[in-house]
């Protein structure tokens, strides 16, 4: 959901086994087309087998080293600056939406300064009506940037998840 995958987009998941990402993904996909991969062989092997038994079929599997793929997909799919551009657009959506006085929980499922924390910052300095709240919860770790925003990495019980609390100041 938070991708946006559209029918025609070419997508890669570096870290794709065991496939549930790249199962869910393909399911968007029509004339699009998706790259799987996985370093680990043995993952890999999983990774294929349910690939097949969901029977996707514009999918390419492979078990590579980044630095490979990045020499034969040179510029071939979206990045975190596409989807850094598109959580941006979501954010203004919200914002347009918000009522004074409202709260906006910004969260996505991702490590990249780009998406997290630049686009938060960003946000803030397009809109002087919005403040960045304390999300109070003690869970996760500070952000980064000096923000008051949360990050769960792995070893915090999380897959690498941000989340940060706005608020939109009321009689604005």
């Amino acid at each position: 959901e938070i991708l946006d995958v559209q029918e025609d987009d070419y997508v890669l998941d570096l870290c794709a086994a065991p496939g549930g990402k790249s199962t869910q993904i393909a399911s968007h996909l029509k004339s699009g087309y998706l790259v799987s991969n996985e370093i680990d062989a043995k993952r890999a092997q999983i990774l294929l087998s349910n690939i097949e038994r969901m029977g996707v079929k514009n999918v390419a599997v492979t078990n590579s080293s980044v630095d490979k793929l990045a020499k034969v997909f040179n510029s071939c799919f979206d990045n975190i600056e596409l989807c850094a551009s598109r959580q941006k657009e979501i954010l203004e959506y919200a914002y347009s939406m918000l009522k004074p006085g409202g709260t906006l929980v910004y969260s996505t499922c991702t490590y990249a300064l780009e998406e997290d924390e630049d686009v938060v910052l960003s946000f803030l300095n397009k809109h002087e009506d919005m403040e960045l709240k304390d999300p109070e919860v003690l869970w996760g770790r500070k952000g980064f940037k000096d923000l008051n925003v949360r990050r769960i990495f792995p070893m915090d019980g999380g897959e690498g998840h941000f989340i940060a609390k706005l608020k939109k100041k009321s009689g604005v």
